[in-house]
């Protein structure tokens, strides 16, 4: 079924209808955009970020330190991740959720942060979060995004001495 079809069913005329269509093709031409600017800022591993016509000017994408491979018990949300909100007729974006770190046995000895989210591990290594903030064009919001999660990563490195980031074999035997 055609996302036309669907759409024909909640308006009462024409006009209305290819109104929505002309909106959603303006944010789409607007989201792939940023999703190029991301790409091109290499940052770690970009995910969830398909574009999504359920509320055209809004839409989300995560970044991820992990492969889908190294998930802890395969789910996403054990990940390490950052999941952002854009709003793309606000011109805004604030990160929404965030994953959990993990500390090796001998860090859980030195630190009270097991299992605490990233955002909390990043303000008690006196990082400042995010917050909803407005950017000029999607190169800007690349850098920005870009900006913050080199300062996460940096933090949670610092407190974490690198676990699972560069240490992800851990011989058990």
């Amino acid at each position: 079924m055609k996302h036309s079809d669907v759409l024909s069913e909640y308006f009462s005329t024409q006009e209305e209808f290819d109104k929505k269509e002309n909106e959603i093709e303006k944010y789409r031409k607007i989201w792939n955009e940023v999703v190029e600017a991301l790409k091109a800022e290499n940052l770690l591993i970009l995910r969830g970020y398909k574009y999504n016509t359920f509320v055209p000017y809004i839409q989300y994408f995560t970044l991820d330190a992990l492969p889908q491979n190294l998930w802890p018990n395969n789910i996403s949300a054990n990940s390490i991740f950052i999941a952002f909100q854009v709003n793309l007729k606000e011109k805004t974006v604030k990160p929404d959720h965030c994953g959990h770190i993990y500390l090796t046995e001998a860090d859980q000895k030195k630190s009270y942060l097991c299992m605490c989210s990233m955002k909390d591990a990043h303000k008690a290594n006196h990082g400042v979060w995010l917050r909803k903030s407005k950017y000029k064009t999607a190169n800007d919001l690349a850098k920005k995004i870009t900006k913050f999660w080199d300062s996460v990563y940096c933090s949670l490195e610092a407190v974490t001495t690198g676990y699972p980031f560069k240490q992800m074999d851990v011989n058990i035997y």
